[in-house]
C-alpha cells in the first residue's frame, strides 16, 4: 500500500486514507508511505518549503471502466524550483524529476 502523509503546521497528521488532499492547509511536511510485507518506508520531502503537492498518473481502457494507476508523486516548489518524487505503481521504481 502507498499513500501520501502530511504533517500540518499544528503538528496534525492527515493521510491519503483518512483525508482529502483539497481540505489540507497549512502544510509543514509531506511524506510517502510505502507498507508492503510488513515492512513501512517513509519518503520525507523537506519541511517548511513554499508549496506541496501530490497526484497520480492513471490509465483507462475504453469501454471499461477499471482505473489503472500507473505511478504517483510528492512534490515541493522553492524558489520558483520544483522538484517531484515519483512512484512506480507496479515495480516500486522512484525517481526524483526537475518538474
Amino acid at each position: 500500500m502507498k499513500y501520501w502523509q502530511v504533517m500540518t503546521k499544528d503538528d496534525q497528521i492527515l493521510t491519503e486514507l483518512n483525508s482529502k488532499w483539497e481540505d489540507i492547509s497549512n502544510i509543514k511536511e509531506l511524506s510517502f508511505v510505502i507498507e508492503e510485507n510488513g515492512k513501512k518506508q517513509i519518503i520525507r520531502l523537506p519541511s517548511g518549503m513554499d508549496a506541496y503537492s501530490q497526484a497520480k498518473t492513471a490509465s483507462m481502457v475504453v469501454g471499461s471502466k477499471r482505473v489503472q494507476i500507473e505511478s504517483r508523486y510528492i512534490q515541493y516548489t522553492h524558489r520558483n524550483i520544483t522538484i517531484r518524487v515519483r512512484i512506480e505503481e507496479q515495480t516500486n521504481n522512484i525517481s526524483i524529476e526537475q518538474a
